[in-house]
């Protein structure tokens, strides 16, 4: 049965990214969540980035160690979401965060799962639930990783746009 359900949610994510892109709010419901079947769909998001922010260290991508930075972003439409914009490399200075009104298009991830208590101290991942209460706001459920914006940044930064974790495989059925 777990082996079923495991192939079910990949087939199910590779639908997702392989869909149009869509307003984030189209699939979001009364509660802040969405469903399952939405992971790694491509969404589009129009609004502004706020101050409130946080760098989740120990990240990775392509050899190169940094901290994930997690922003605040609040809908044209109303809610916010937590936004990770890219891969800050060790030594570099995080950019500003332009509050000018923009369009994103990102790629829609649940909450991470670590073990149980990872964010006490200090938030290490990117759970919502823990983000809201450590900024003092509500959350729409799960993260969007950017992968566009319009307009671009108006200054040059150090952030690396990490791609999506969904993948979309040319296998007809991922039989475990």
């Amino acid at each position: 049965q777990w082996q079923w359900d495991r192939t079910q949610d990949i087939l199910a994510a590779e639908r997702s990214a392989a869909a149009e892109p869509i307003a984030l709010e189209e699939l979001v419901i009364d509660t802040g969540s969405w469903s399952n079947a939405d992971i790694g769909r491509t969404v589009i998001l129009d609004g502004t980035f706020t101050a409130q922010e946080l760098q989740l260290p120990n990240r990775e991508f392509q050899g190169q160690s940094g901290s994930w930075i997690v922003t605040r972003f609040d809908l044209s439409s109303g809610g916010s979401i937590a936004v990770m914009r890219g891969l800050l490399p060790d030594g570099a200075q995080a950019p500003q965060v332009d509050a000018t009104a923009v369009q994103l298009e990102g790629v829609l991830h649940p909450n991470e799962a670590f073990y149980e208590g990872a964010n006490e101290n200090s938030i290490v991942t990117v759970d919502s639930a823990a983000i809201a209460d450590e900024w003092g706001t509500d959350l729409i459920d799960g993260y969007v990783m950017v992968q566009r914006q319009d307009p671009e940044p108006s200054e040059p930064n150090a952030l690396v746009i990490v791609p999506p974790t969904v993948q979309v495989g040319d296998v007809p059925f991922p039989l475990q």
